[in-house]
């Protein structure tokens, strides 16, 4: 415990190799000070020294070390500022896969911001970024992607329920429409139209009879004036007409 409590107050908040992209020291960087003979892990560390990351390492006088910390007087607790941890578990895997891509460099930056924006990568670039990110790295990583995916997925589910919405409002107001002015169906329509034809024929039939109906159509004759004289002559033979 003592060789790794030593190795634990020997990490360097200023060397990046001796922290995780969240503050937490590296089980490497740690194995490499202890020693080979020291048996290094996630929850040794955490055994020895609950409150060591890199933000507290700044100050190695407030860590606990499993041992006291010595003071001249009492000093007076400070609220410390809400780290990535403390928000919303979809939100701190999200922030999580950023502050990768905010802390690479290069080309994998620029492979990670593709990623991240929703746009795909190649076999190539895709074996690119697996080739110079550590294993953890990589879960982190997967992690926010996933939390991207579950994001948009939510966000498609809300737009397709407004879109729902929409149609059942439309569909309100145009009942409400028809209520006040009653749409004709396509039966309707053709009644309609056949009783407006009926309609018309009729008055066309009170028009001829007014204009006919004082004649009489036996005294019509089709005849020209000259078929009439002919046939008059006919019937009155060789007898000569009477004045």
């Amino acid at each position: 415990m003592e060789q790794l409590l030593a190795a634990l107050r020997q990490l360097d908040p200023l060397n990046d190799d001796h922290w995780t992209v969240q503050g937490d020291p590296k089980i490497e960087a740690v194995k490499q000070l202890a020693g080979q003979d020291v048996a290094v892990d996630r929850q040794a560390i955490v055994s020895a020294a609950p409150d060591l990351n890199r933000k507290s390492a700044e100050q190695p006088e407030l860590l606990l070390m499993n041992k006291p910390a010595v003071t001249q007087s009492p000093t007076p607790s400070v609220e410390p500022e809400p780290e990535i941890a403390s928000l919303p578990e979809e939100l701190t895997a999200r922030e999580r896969a950023y502050d990768l891509m905010a802390g690479s460099e290069g080309v994998v930056r620029d492979l990670l911001e593709k990623q991240l924006s929703g746009r795909g990568l190649t076999a190539q670039e895709s074996g690119l970024v697996i080739k110079n990110l550590s294993t953890e790295q990589l879960k982190i990583l997967s992690a926010g992607l996933e939390d991207l995916g579950l994001a948009m997925n939510r966000a498609v589910t809300e737009m397709q329920a407004e879109i729902k919405q929409i149609k059942l409002n439309r569909a309100w107001v145009n009942m409400a429409i028809n209520q006040v002015e009653p749409e004709q169906s396509n039966q309707d329509a053709i009644r309609a139209y056949l009783d407006n034809q009926q309609k018309t024929r009729l008055e066309k039939a009170g028009v001829r009879q007014r204009i006919l109906g004082n004649l009489d159509l036996r005294e019509l004759d089709h005849r020209s004036k000259l078929d009439q004289a002919m046939a008059r002559k006919t019937e009155r033979g060789m007898n000569r007409p009477q004045f």
